[in-house]
């Protein structure tokens, strides 16, 4: 039976990470260690968020997992954005997101936010799951790839 639980660095870890390099090969970018060590850091390390990293367990088999995380920003205040979102391929068709994006409402209604955000590449697949709980479009992200090098070349 599949549960959902938090994540718990004692045990988790390695099968975290495992999905993460997962989904960003899925983006078609490079895994950098570092940078999941440190974003895992920062969340684990905060009194509300460190119960946002949400699994989906099979004993002790991880099979998807979501970030949850409440985030405050003075312009806009508080909401909550769903990121890391993802069930691994295998385990994809019997409920697993359904069950992951619950565990996630719920913990936002836990710590009182009201507005929700969520990033789905495919409006078709994720847009349609995040839909079924209300998710809308709200606006389209665009993004370049920067030569870094832009500054020091002369033109």
């Amino acid at each position: 039976m599949v549960e959902i639980v938090p994540y718990d660095s004692n045990n988790d870890y390695e099968k975290v990470k495992e999905l993460m390099e997962e989904l960003t090969k899925f983006w078609g970018q490079s895994f950098n260690v570092e940078q999941f060590n440190a974003s895992l850091s920062r969340r684990t390390n905060d009194p509300v968020n460190k119960e946002g990293i949400l699994l989906a367990k099979e004993g002790n088999e991880v099979l998807g997992m979501i970030w949850c995380e409440v985030v405050f920003q003075p312009s806009i205040g508080t909401y909550g954005r769903i990121s890391n979102f993802v069930v691994r391929k295998e385990a994809r068709g019997k409920g697993i997101g359904k069950k992951l994006i619950e565990s996630a409402i719920k913990f936002f209604v836990e710590n009182n936010v009201s507005r929700v955000q969520a990033n789905a590449r495919n409006l078709d697949k994720e847009g349609r799951l995040y839909s079924k709980y209300g998710f809308k479009p709200l606006y389209f992200v665009l993004e370049t790839k920067l030569d870094m090098e832009y500054f020091t070349k002369s033109y």
